[in-house]
């Protein structure tokens, strides 16, 4: 794999990400895993890439900003998807009171 390769995996890589976050952002989490799949097979590639293919000082800066963007991209999903958990952590959590007090109390 060439320099350019390695480049053009992490713009991929980049865009995915971004469609991550607006997924996360509509509460599309099917869509959010599906691409979640597909960003780690560009991981996969990249990290073999990168241990055998030399990159030049311009290869380097371009993918130092895309991390930056990818990183950006990962915190802000992660804080989409903690309070998405935090609501359905909740919602089970009421849910398993009102099965409780319906197995004490019966059904009404």
């Amino acid at each position: 794999m060439k320099a350019n390769d390695i480049v053009s995996d992490y713009e991929s890589l980049s865009n995915l990400t971004s469609e991550m976050r607006a997924a996360a952002n509509a509460g599309e989490w099917d869509k959010l895993i599906s691409l979640e799949q597909l960003s780690a097979q560009y991981l996969g590639r990249i990290q073999s890439a990168e241990a055998s293919t030399p990159l030049n000082d311009s290869s380097r800066h371009l993918i130092v900003g895309l991390i930056k963007k990818i990183l950006d991209d990962d915190t802000e999903i992660s804080k989409l998807t903690r309070s998405w958990m935090e609501q359905l952590q909740a919602s089970l959590n009421s849910n398993r009171q009102e099965l409780l007090l319906n197995q004490v109390y019966g059904a009404g």
